[in-house]
C-alpha cells in the first residue's frame, strides 16, 4: 500500500511539474504574442505620428513660401520664380508675368539623380556674358588622350551659352550648355534655359534681384 502511495505522489508530481511547465509556455507565448503586438501597434503610431510631422513641415514651409511669395508681389523691382516640381520659371514684375519659360537641370549631381534644388529666396550674386570653361585634365586621362600644354585647345567659349547668373549656393542659370562639354565636370548646379530666355532673363534682373524657388 505504500509502495503505490509513493508511486502515486511521484505521478501526481510529475503531472504536475509537466502542467506547470505547460502553461508557463503558454504564458510566455501570450505574452510574447502581446508583446509583438504592442511593437507592431507602437511601430504603427511612431510612423503615423512622423507622418503627420512631416505633412505639419510641409504645411509650414508651403505657408512660407506663400508669406515670401506676397512679400515679392509687393516689389517694384522684377524677379524670378522657379517651379520645382513643373520645372517653369517665370520672371514677374509686382503680381504681373513678363515671361514664362522651361527648363531642365545639368551638372554631375544632376546625372546623380539628387534631389538638389532648395526651397526659398536666393538672389542673383554675379552676372556672367560670354562664358568659357576649361576642360580638366581628368578628362583627356579619362578618354586615354595626351594632355594638351595650350590652353586655348582646352577651352571651350559659350560652355554654358552666352549668358550665366549665378545665384550662390552653387546654383547658376545658364543658357544652353555645349554638347562638346563633358557633362560630368559641372560641378555646379546649372539651370539651362534656352538661349533666348536667358538673354531675357539677364537683361531684367540686375545683381542682388530675388529668385523664389518653390
Amino acid at each position: 500500500m505504500g509502495s503505490k502511495n509513493i508511486f502515486y505522489l511521484i505521478s501526481l508530481f510529475i503531472f504536475t511539474l509537466s502542467f506547470l511547465r505547460l502553461f508557463e509556455g503558454i504564458v510566455k507565448r501570450e505574452l510574447k504574442s502581446e508583446w509583438q503586438d504592442w511593437k507592431r501597434e507602437y511601430s504603427l503610431i511612431f510612423a503615423q505620428s512622423e507622418s503627420l510631422k512631416e505633412k505639419i513641415r510641409e504645411k509650414e514651409g508651403e505657408r512660407t513660401l506663400f508669406s515670401l511669395l506676397r512679400e515679392l508681389t509687393t516689389q517694384k523691382e522684377p524677379y524670378l520664380t522657379i517651379n520645382r516640381r513643373t520645372m517653369t520659371a517665370q520672371l514677374k514684375m509686382e503680381d504681373k508675368s513678363l515671361r514664362t519659360m522651361t527648363f531642365s537641370i545639368k551638372g554631375r549631381r544632376a546625372i546623380a539623380g539628387e534631389m538638389i534644388l532648395p526651397k526659398g529666396i536666393l538672389e542673383i550674386k554675379e552676372k556672367i556674358k560670354e562664358t568659357s570653361l576649361f576642360i580638366p585634365d581628368w578628362v583627356y586621362e579619362l578618354l586615354g588622350q595626351e594632355i594638351p600644354q595650350d590652353t586655348s585647345i582646352r577651352k571651350i567659349n559659350h560652355a554654358l551659352g552666352r549668358y550665366s547668373l549665378s545665384l550662390g549656393a552653387d546654383i547658376c542659370l545658364t543658357g544652353r550648355v555645349k554638347e562638346e562639354l563633358p557633362e560630368g565636370i559641372l560641378e555646379l548646379i546649372c539651370l539651362e534655359f534656352t538661349d533666348e530666355d536667358i538673354e531675357a532673363i539677364y537683361n531684367t534682373l540686375k545683381e542682388n534681384s530675388l529668385v523664389l524657388f518653390f
